[in-house]
C-alpha cells in the first residue's frame, strides 16, 4: 500500500518492487499503480515460477529479476523499462489524438456558409458543393431523398385534388 501512496506523491521515474511485502504484494501494488499513476515497476523476487512471472507482466511490470540481481541486469532492466514506458506514453497519445480525429470526422463543428437559395455550402475549397455532398463528404451521414407531403401537393396537384371536385 506504501508503494502505491509514494508512487502518487513522488512520481518516481522507474520502480524497483518486491513481490513480498507486508500488507499487500508487490504484484497487487503493481497492479494499482498502474491503474492510478502508471510508472515503469521492476519486480525482484526468489521466486522463479513462470506463473508468478505471467503475473506480476500481466499487472503492468517491465521487468522481472531474480534476487540477487547483479548491477548490471538493474542497471538494464531500468533502461529496458524506461524506453519501454517512453513508447507506451508515446502510442497512448497517438490513440487519443487518433481518437480525437475520429470524433472530429464524424462531428461537423463551426459556421457553414450556406446559400440562402440554392442551399449550398462553401466550402475549404472555396466551392460551393451541394448541402448533401458536404455533410456527407464531412460525417458518417448518408441522404436518401423523397418528397414531404406538402412539396409533393404543391408540385403534383394533380394526385391530391379534393374528392368534392
Amino acid at each position: 500500500m506504501e508503494a502505491v501512496t509514494q508512487t502518487l506523491e513522488l512520481h518516481p521515474d522507474v520502480i524497483l518492487m518486491d513481490i513480498r511485502m507486508p500488507k499487500m504484494d508487490g504484484i497487487e501494488a503493481t497492479r494499482q499503480i498502474w491503474r492510478t499513476r502508471p510508472t515503469p515497476v521492476i519486480v525482484l523476487s526468489a521466486l522463479d515460477e513462470p506463473k508468478t512471472i505471467d503475473e506480476a507482466i500481466e499487472a503492468g511490470a517491465s521487468a522481472y529479476l531474480l534476487k540477487p540481481p547483479t548491477r548490471g541486469d538493474i542497471q538494464r532492466a531500468i533502461k529496458t523499462s524506461v524506453a519501454r514506458f517512453k513508447e507506451y506514453i508515446t502510442v497512448k497519445k497517438r490513440n487519443i489524438e487518433l481518437r480525437n480525429t475520429l470524433n472530429g470526422l464524424t462531428e461537423l463543428k463551426g459556421i457553414l456558409h450556406i446559400c440562402a437559395n440554392c442551399k449550398r455550402i462553401h466550402n475549404e475549397k472555396d466551392e460551393w458543393v451541394p448541402l448533401e455532398l458536404y455533410i456527407e463528404r464531412h460525417s458518417k451521414v448518408s441522404f436518401s431523398h423523397g418528397l414531404c407531403p406538402d412539396c409533393a401537393e404543391t408540385l403534383y396537384p394533380q394526385f391530391f385534388k379534393n374528392p368534392t371536385d
